[in-house]
C-alpha cells in the first residue's frame, strides 16, 4: 500500500509540478474482500480489492481507504511489479505502467 500511495503522491506532485512528499505514511489495519487471478491480452494479473487506514508522520489524522490495485509477477517468478492501466487510444490494445515493488516472491 505504501508503493501505491507513493507512486500516486509523485504523479500528482509531476502533473501540479510540485516536488513530491519524501516521508512515507504508514499503513495499518489492511484488509482484502476480494480477489481474482485477470487474464488482460494475454498478461496474468492478481487483482486485489479492499480497504486500509494509513497515516502521514506528523498527523494525528488516520484515514480509511479503499484500494483496487493490479499485480504483476515477474516472468521468471523473480519478484511483483504494481500494474496501473495506462491511457489508450479507442482501438488500442490496453497497455499497462509497471512499478517493481521489490516484493519476494514466497
Amino acid at each position: 500500500m505504501q508503493s501505491q500511495i507513493q507512486t500516486t503522491q509523485v504523479s500528482i506532485a509531476q502533473s501540479l509540478d510540485l516536488q513530491p512528499v519524501a516521508s512515507a505514511p504508514a499503513v495499518s489495519r489492511v484488509r482484502v474482500d476480494h480477489q481474482e487471478v485477470l487474464k488482460v491480452e494475454g498478461e496474468r494479473f492478481v487483482h486485489l480489492k479492499g480497504s486500509f487506514d494509513w497515516q502521514l508522520p506528523r498527523d494525528s489524522v488516520r484515514v480509511d481507504s479503499a484500494f483496487d490495485l493490479y499485480l504483476q509477477r515477474g516472468s521468471h517468478g523473480e519478484g511483483w511489479s504494481l500494474a496501473r492501466p495506462a491511457a489508450s487510444n479507442g482501438g488500442e490494445a490496453q497497455r499497462w505502467l509497471l512499478y517493481p515493488l521489490g516484493l519476494p516472491t514466497s
